[in-house]
């Protein structure tokens, strides 16, 4: 999880772990999404890239996996996040990539994970959008 965007060559990495894995491994992946989303966060977190869904699906068939199921996840945080995301990037004054990361109080803790767990009876079927791709495959 949260590893493939991190390296120069994806598909070779995901390669080296199937190949290595017994029939029948799971692997379950996770990279966050769409490049429009790209920001100083991806930057300091030394990303090279974000994905489509579609995009992550055809890594892991060209891996040798068979894919089992994919969505998206943060579906309902989404279009906060793309607002604030496009904004920041446009409003950019500050040439060092700075994290995101921050504490927040206890209700937008609470907030966050009453969305979060809402969002969970149907992210299987969220194929739209979200601030991360998810996938579950098996080597045949």
């Amino acid at each position: 999880m949260d590893i493939l965007e991190h390296v120069d060559d994806d598909l070779k990495l995901l390669k080296e772990y199937v190949d290595k894995s017994p029939p029948k491994t799971n692997f379950v992946i996770s990279v966050p999404a769409f490049m429009f989303l790209w920001s100083d966060h991806d930057v300091f977190l030394e990303h090279k890239r974000r994905y489509t869904l579609k995009q992550l699906e055809q890594l892991v068939l060209a891996s040798g996996l068979q894919l089992t199921r994919s969505s998206y996840y943060y579906g309902l945080l989404f279009p906060i996040v793309s607002l604030l995301r496009i904004a920041k990037n446009k409003f950019k004054t500050s040439k060092l990539a700075q994290s995101e990361l921050a504490q927040h109080n206890p209700l937008t803790n609470w907030t966050l994970r009453k969305i979060c767990l809402l969002e969970l009876r149907f992210m299987r079927w969220n194929k739209l959008a979200g601030l991360t791709a998810f996938c579950l495959a098996v080597k045949k």
